[in-house]
């Protein structure tokens, strides 16, 4: 009897794991779409049923944006992705001065990929091999630049294969960025964090217009230089290429330049409200590494 009374206790432990019901979301007719999944089931899957996870690979672009103008090729297949374990390969680049740009692009990536992580994300064994070619060597962006670029990702064993081509650093660096997107967590605050990629992509791509701008106007109304580089970033995920900063105007003029102190610490709105030559020297540094001009 004792032990029968047992038994019960055990099935009726295990009914009540399986009512512990999570959010889900499948991809169904190229949407994801929610449903609830048993905390057994999740156990199971490997992969948690998160939207982010679910929009890698759902419908044909899945979640790229802007969408590839050329062809797209994304399979239904992820992959554990470590940020500890990427090499990039810049040895087939036109010129030195080519590879000392994508280096920095690449600590740039690889720095965006961290922010998904915070607070850590458990590594893996996989090794991330990122192939960059280009044919034309460094020149700064014109309306002519080509950008194009061509990114295709399969995987080896225990290795993952990414090759990105492109004519210039330019549309290698559009490349790199649409492999950010194709990077997502999986995981919660309450588990450990892991990233995941998909595995099997081929996508041929090129901007639609070759003027693509932004225009910040920081002589009407003054923003931090954070903030100003948050814009910045958000303007490289949307492949834009040219950044309009109308720094000064007759409401102020926030530049603290070496040549003409008078100007901002007469003209700036207050003495906080100022960009230091150091400062503009950074931030057009690092518009060069992650957007163009």
């Amino acid at each position: 009897m004792r032990q029968n009374a047992y038994v019960a206790a055990d099935d009726v432990s295990d009914t009540t794991k399986q009512l512990y019901f999570v959010k889900s979301y499948k991809c169904i007719n190229n949407t994801c779409v929610v449903s609830k999944l048993s905390s057994i089931e999740k156990e199971n899957n490997g992969v948690d049923g998160s939207l982010d996870v679910c929009r890698l690979t759902c419908g044909r672009y899945g979640s790229l944006w802007p969408k590839p103008s050329v062809d797209t090729t994304i399979r239904n297949s992820i992959i554990e992705f470590g940020i500890d374990n990427v090499k990039f390969d810049t040895s087939k680049m036109a010129d030195q001065l080519s590879r000392e740009y994508m280096s920095e692009a690449s600590q740039v990536f690889i720095s965006s990929l961290k922010i998904l992580c915070i607070p850590n994300c458990v590594s893996n064994a996989i090794t991330s091999i990122i192939s960059i070619t280009t044919s034309n060597p460094f020149d700064y962006i014109k309306l002519t630049t080509n950008e194009s670029y061509s990114l295709k990702i399969n995987t080896e064993g225990n290795s993952l294969f990414i090759n990105i081509e492109a004519k210039t650093v330019y549309g290698a660096r559009n490349g790199l960025e649409t492999l950010r997107q194709l990077v997502a967590t999986y995981g919660s605050s309450l588990s450990e964090k892991k990233l995941v990629m998909a595995s099997d992509v081929q996508i041929s791509d090129r901007p639609m217009y070759a003027y693509r701008g932004f225009m910040l106007d920081t002589a009407r109304h003054y923003f931090p230089m954070s903030t100003i580089k948050r814009h910045i970033d958000a303007m490289a995920h949307s492949k834009l290429n040219v950044f309009h900063w109308h720094a000064t105007d007759s409401h102020s003029f926030p530049l603290d330049l070496p040549s003409a102190p008078l100007m901002s610490k007469y003209g700036a709105y207050s003495p906080d409200e100022k960009y230091s030559f150091q400062e503009i020297k950074d931030l057009l540094r690092y518009i060069l590494c992650i957007m163009y001009t």
